[in-house]
């Protein structure tokens, strides 16, 4: 099995598959579920495995049904426009960083080419990160658009570990199309049914696995918050994620993130300058920029808001001296 996911995974890079390397958390908790740890999830070698057979199903199912040239859900992914790419690879720059590339050549290689040159970068995992949020959202369609991330010609959710909607709507096609083996008139039948009903089907579930990953998402940030309620006043080194006109915000190494209020910020007044996503000091030119590592106290955190805040530390000998407790 071993032997054939990487023959598969292989496969998928050469033809352009996308690999973020995108972390996420793990919130461990008591028999109360409150929450007592957090840390990144590992995914291990047989996760990944199964993963490329997976792909590899949802594919066969998907072209298999394509080329019958029946009523189907797709999972499609569209190609990212191209001012978005430019608008990001501006920023790269801005950094100090060139990256080359055809950005009239819109292909998954393009972006899989900018991912590998960006690897080696010290704010690679943020980087990754904008880089996805600068692609289009994946949908379910009746019509087939291939999928850009996984550089998929033809794709479905055939296969998911949690029975979605979409999921069990393509097993009963599979069904229907296939194995009740419907005749001439059946058929046609099921045809005019799903090209009528499909098309509202594809956009009721697009919205709502948007409500759940909202979801997530909220109980997410909120259980952060609710295990840093005890840890106020604790000093952790963090990444800057993101910068907005009220602040930065600052993710710790297992994926908490604060926010640093620019009002927070002493011995000078900070202007946003969007174009370089920093703030930077009227006076002293002081800047921060994502990317930015930063030593943050936690000075505040509310479960009911979902919100934890930060305040930037000095690196004086005395901080210096204290241990902080591990976020892991």
């Amino acid at each position: 099995m071993e032997e054939l996911a990487k023959i598969l995974r292989k496969m998928k890079e050469k033809r352009g598959y996308i690999d973020f390397e995108v972390d996420e958390a793990k919130i461990l908790v008591d028999e109360n579920c409150k929450p007592t740890e957090i840390v990144l999830r590992e995914r291990g070698a047989g996760e990944k495995l199964i993963e490329d057979f997976m792909i590899a199903a949802n594919e066969c199912v998907a072209s298999h049904i394509y080329f019958m040239n029946l009523p189907f859900i797709y999972r499609v992914h569209e190609v990212p426009k191209e001012e978005k790419l430019r608008s990001y690879l501006n920023f790269v720059s801005s950094l100090g960083y060139q990256v080359t590339g055809d950005l009239s050549d819109t292909s998954p290689k393009t972006v899989q080419k900018i991912i590998k040159s960006l690897q080696d970068k010290k704010e690679f995992k943020i980087l990754s990160s904008l880089l996805l949020r600068s692609m289009q959202k994946a949908v379910y369609k009746p019509e087939n658009l291939g999928h850009y991330g996984l550089a998929s010609k033809c794709y479905t959710h055939f296969t998911s570990p949690i029975r979605r909607f979409p999921d069990t709507t393509v097993h009963n096609l599979l069904r229907k199309y296939i194995f009740n083996e419907p005749n001439d008139k059946e058929l046609n039948r099921l045809i005019e049914y799903w090209d009528e009903n499909l098309p509202a089907l594809c956009d009721h579930a697009s919205e709502k696995e948007r409500d759940s990953i909202d979801c997530e998402r909220d109980v997410e940030s909120m259980k952060m918050a609710e295990y840093m309620e005890s840890h106020i006043g604790e000093i952790y080194e963090g990444v800057i994620s993101s910068v907005t006109s009220f602040g930065f915000f600052v993710e710790l190494p297992n994926l908490i993130e604060g926010l640093v209020h620019v009002n927070s910020l002493k011995g000078d007044y900070f202007n946003y300058v969007p174009e370089l996503l920093s703030l930077i000091g009227n006076t002293t030119k002081k800047t921060y920029r994502i990317g930015d590592k930063v030593k943050v106290k936690c000075v505040g955190a509310s479960k009911e808001r979902a919100m934890i805040d930060f305040e930037v530390v000095k690196e004086d000998k005395d901080t210096l001296k204290k241990k902080p407790k591990s976020s892991k």
